[in-house]
């Protein structure tokens, strides 16, 4: 709940467009470094939360700090969901000016 809140900071744009550009790409090489990444961040999450249950004391302030974190994150969202932030955004707004290419058939 904590991540999901967290990901909703910020303004909501709906993009329409990819800004990925073709050519080299490590995905393979970042990809099983993510994968590494997280498999430690799991392992000691796992070994956190088993000590943690083990003492109910540590756990009661394990499930504070937690609640206290996504409260803090809840009402942070909510004051920019408030704000001129808030609104979702589907693409930039475009000048109310005429461009011109510059094609003439003219040859000049």
């Amino acid at each position: 709940m904590i991540l999901a809140e967290v990901g909703l900071l910020g303004p909501q744009k709906i993009p329409f467009t990819c800004s990925y550009l073709p050519g080299r790409s490590n995905f393979h090489m970042t990809f099983w470094l993510c994968i590494g990444l997280l498999m430690q961040v799991v392992n000691k999450a796992a070994e956190f939360e088993q000590r943690a249950l083990e003492a109910h004391a540590s756990y009661a302030i394990t499930l504070a700090i937690l609640g206290a974190v996504l409260a803090a994150a809840r009402w942070r969202t909510a004051e920019v969901a408030r704000s001129a932030q808030g609104e979702v955004q589907f693409e930039e707004p475009s000048p109310w000016e005429v461009q011109v290419l510059g094609l003439n058939r003219d040859g000049a």
